[in-house]
């Protein structure tokens, strides 16, 4: 039982531990999650205007012109936020002027003009506003970051648009699992340490009165709780000393049966002896009047003996008279 309840309160404060741990690593993700998203937003306006100034100053018009340039500047300014994967300048109407696949495939030759085919992400270039959503790209979720390039006399004709990757999402789990996993070994350790003896301590009284209930069944009723058990103020004292008076009331009923018992079987013997003496006093008065009898009718036969002889003899005078 010690074992049962050990392992009953281990698993508790496990599962307490694992609901715990899920809400926290929920909670962190989803906020870590949000400052990628915010902390992309705040590159995006920073960088918005500065990575324009570049492609309006440094970007090849014509073939030959050299890129190396541009390229540096652009780079610079990503590697500030690692979390940017693939970045664009696009025009209101979803003609696309410079990729960022530009930087490694080298400025774009081709002759036909290149167009933003997400018709979600084309409607939100016309917003005066930052704005964003969550897309698939190559495989997984990213946060699209749109920043118009506002005009001085107001309205914009270009906008920035920013793929803002979670994958160092990723790597910060990592860290929180390690470190949820450093504090869990421990306190898992502690758990233990207390949860066993908390249990025992726990089980000892309900052990303890067990055995007594099962002495008491087989008779024994001299025995004695703890008194440790019954000093305490829950339950199981209460138990306990409701146990006790038991055991004494059952104890005196078994001792008043027994003096019961005792009176009962000398009484018995006393009224046995009386009857044997009532019965011999019969069998004498039995004796006595039997005999009387025996006497009476002995008598009355002596009687009529006589009485026939003297009618005999009374006759055999008359005869010789």
């Amino acid at each position: 039982m010690t074992v049962k309840i050990g392992f009953f309160a281990v698993f508790l404060i496990i599962l307490s531990l694992a609901v715990f741990s899920f809400v926290l690593i929920r909670s962190e993700r989803d906020k870590m999650r949000s400052d990628i998203v915010e902390n992309g937003k705040v590159f995006a306006e920073f960088a918005a205007n500065s990575i324009y100034q570049d492609y309006v100053m440094l970007y090849p018009q014509t073939a030959g012109q050299e890129f190396s340039t541009f390229k540096e500047a652009v780079e610079h300014k990503l590697s500030k936020n690692k979390d940017i994967v693939k970045m664009y300048l696009v025009g209101i109407n979803g003609k696309i002027l410079f990729d960022s696949d530009e930087l490694e495939l080298g400025a774009y030759q081709g002759e036909s003009y290149r167009y933003e085919p997400d018709l979600v992400i084309k409607e939100l270039l016309k917003s005066d506003n930052v704005e964003s959503r969550e897309k698939e790209y190559k495989g997984e979720d990213v946060a699209v970051i749109i920043v118009p390039i506002r005009e001085s006399s107001g309205g914009h004709f270009l906008s920035i648009v920013y793929y803002v990757s979670y994958n160092s999402l990723e790597q910060r789990m990592k860290e929180i699992y390690n470190q949820i996993f450093i504090v869990l070994i421990p306190v898992l350790i502690i758990t233990l340490l207390v949860a066993i003896p908390f249990a025992f301590r726990i089980t000892k009284p309900i052990i303890s009165l067990t055995n007594a209930s099962q002495k008491i069944s087989s008779g024994e009723l001299n025995i004695t709780i703890d008194e440790s058990i019954k000093r305490g103020h829950d339950e199981i004292s209460a138990l306990a000393l409701q146990f006790d008076t038991m055991r004494e009331a059952i104890k005196a009923q078994k001792t008043q049966l027994m003096d019961y018992n005792e009176n009962l079987e000398k009484k018995i013997v006393q009224r046995t002896k009386e009857l044997e003496r009532k019965n011999d006093e019969l069998k004498k008065i039995n004796e006595v009047a039997i005999g009387r009898e025996l006497k009476m009718v002995e008598l009355k036969k002596r009687i009529t003996e006589l009485e026939s002889g003297s009618k005999k003899g009374s006759a055999g005078k008359k005869k010789k008279a």
